[in-house]
């Protein structure tokens, strides 16, 4: 798994994708703008690794864990979701299955 600097494809992740194939690679807060710019990149280094011949699609790993502890802010399309600690208060396993599923649906449309 890497990762790298920047908002753009950069010429060393456009390398490690035709080079070398690696096959995960983590973003960050550091990689995006907003959901609409998460979703192009997510597609461009896709694109890399599709003309580089890849058997399968680039996994693409985020941590997003709701609460103070999210990499992707976007208040237009992205939910923030309350952190693990407020949703075990609840006690409600329901309420729990169903921020989480709302949460992956979101990443899912931007690509992860």
């Amino acid at each position: 798994m890497v990762g790298f600097e920047g908002t753009h494809v950069t010429k060393d992740i456009s390398l490690l994708i035709s080079k070398y194939h690696v096959s995960s690679i983590i973003l960050s807060g550091r990689n995006f703008i907003n959901a609409h710019q998460a979703k192009a990149l997510i597609r461009e280094l896709q694109s890399i690794a599709i003309k580089s011949n890849y058997e399968y699609p680039i996994i693409f790993v985020i941590d997003e864990e709701g609460g103070m502890l999210n990499s992707l802010f976007d208040s237009e399309f992205i939910t923030q979701f309350p952190g693990a600690m407020s949703l075990g208060a609840t006690d409600s396993t329901e309420l729990i299955y169903n921020v989480y599923r709302a949460m992956a649906k979101e990443l899912k449309s931007i690509g992860f």
